[in-house]
């Protein structure tokens, strides 16, 4: 528990540091804070002066066991490998945290996703961890809090009025720090890849980036990395952007999104690419390779799920060669305390990891700090968290 408790110390006040949110405003939502959920009707029973300073936080030292055991669903509007390895390390935190969960896709279809809600509350569900399509998140809140009365957390993309205010609890990255770390990297590292020979001023290099425009999050992701190469090289570096919202949020849309742009411009010896999450780099590596590309181009991206997979099956070496990102448990974690504390009736909307809230939110954005993973240091992070969390992880 001591290294547990000294984990959250740490990401807290890394939480703290920064800023900004990682998030963009979503279309016309209510700027009224939101209320507190209302309690569900189960037969559990919470002593609601264990409330502390690290309530709803990793290490809250509530006992878990001294309830009856919830059951939550981790609900999203499509599959993809972030999603999956997600449920699989909440998955590892049931016996733990006494509580249950299942997982829910509604595979791209919004009416659907808001049936599953309101078809889980009929089954005396305690909470959800939510991921809709971002044209619903308004709704979605709306039916959770107004009309099915259970609490919720938001998973990846924060619901934000028009001013850019946070309207309900969301954990997720910095975006704008990811995007901005990314590149930089690149382009303080690219030499090592490409070789002592590439000079980014003046070789013949084309900038790629793999994004969704309308999902804000990875959007931002995008836009902020964009922003670095040009305050770093100029306003005249070529720039591609590959958007998956004409393909798909997966390893395929990303695929067909950069296949053709590559194929479009074959006057660019070399390509540095950053992709928004693993999904579009894992399509984006599969395009360069068959582009013939593989050893003249350098790409990160978001997220390293798919890469340590890559990497422990494969010895993949290719282009794909990094990325930044938090370990799939450290980011669930604050996710399941949230949302037990929520349930427990300990914390509200208003009230839950208030101390790292941005000024001027209704509801905190949690965000996590990222570090970069790469083939070099993967094995040793791995370990820190398997340390720090005192039992062993799935790594992918």
């Amino acid at each position: 528990m001591k290294k547990i408790i000294t984990l959250v110390l740490v990401l807290v006040m890394a939480v703290s540091l920064f800023a900004c949110a990682s998030n963009t405003p979503a279309p016309a939502a209510s700027t009224e804070p939101a209320d507190s959920p209302e309690p569900s009707t189960t037969s559990a029973v919470v002593d609601t002066s264990t409330v502390s300073d690290l309530t709803g936080y990793p290490g809250d030292p509530v006992d878990n066991f001294a309830r009856d055991k919830y059951k939550f669903a981790f609900m999203y509007s499509s599959a993809t490998s972030i999603s999956a390895m997600f449920y699989n390390a909440m998955k590892d935190f049931e016996d733990k945290m006494n509580f249950e969960i299942m997982d829910s896709s509604s595979d791209g279809d919004n009416e659907l996703f808001i049936n599953n809600m309101e078809t889980f509350a009929v089954q005396g569900f305690d909470g959800f961890l939510l991921n809709p399509d971002t044209n619903i998140m308004e709704r979605v809140c709306e039916v959770c809090k107004d009309e099915l009365q259970i609490p919720f957390i938001l998973v990846f993309n924060a619901y934000l009025d028009e001013e850019g205010r946070s309207l309900y609890p969301c954990v997720n990255l910095f975006a704008q720090d990811l995007g901005r770390d990314c590149m930089n990297w690149m382009l303080d590292n690219y030499k090592t890849y490409l070789g002592d020979d590439v000079d980014v001023a003046t070789s013949n290099i084309g900038f790629g980036f793999v994004t969704h425009s309308v999902i804000p999050d990875l959007a931002l992701r995008t836009t902020t990395a964009i922003d670095v190469l040009h305050e770093r090289l100029g306003e005249d570096v070529p720039v591609f952007v590959a958007d998956c919202v004409n393909t798909s949020v997966s390893e395929q849309g990303g695929y067909e999104a950069l296949a053709p742009l590559l194929a479009a411009h074959p006057e660019y010896e070399y390509w540095i690419i950053f992709a928004d999450m693993p999904d579009f780099a894992n399509g984006a590596a599969r395009a360069v390779e068959q582009a013939g590309k593989d050893d003249k181009t350098l790409m990160t991206c978001g997220g390293e799920t798919l890469l340590i997979k890559m990497w422990e099956e494969n010895d993949y070496d290719g282009c794909w060669v990094g990325a930044y990102a938090i370990n799939n448990y450290l980011y669930v974690l604050p996710m399941l305390n949230g949302l037990i504390a929520l349930r427990d009736g300990r914390a509200t909307y208003d009230t839950l990891w208030a101390d790292t809230r941005r000024p001027g939110d209704f509801a905190t954005l949690y965000s996590l700090p990222t570090r970069m993973y790469t083939k070099d240091n993967y094995v040793d992070i791995m370990h820190e968290v398997e340390d720090e969390l005192g039992f062993e992880i799935a790594w992918y």
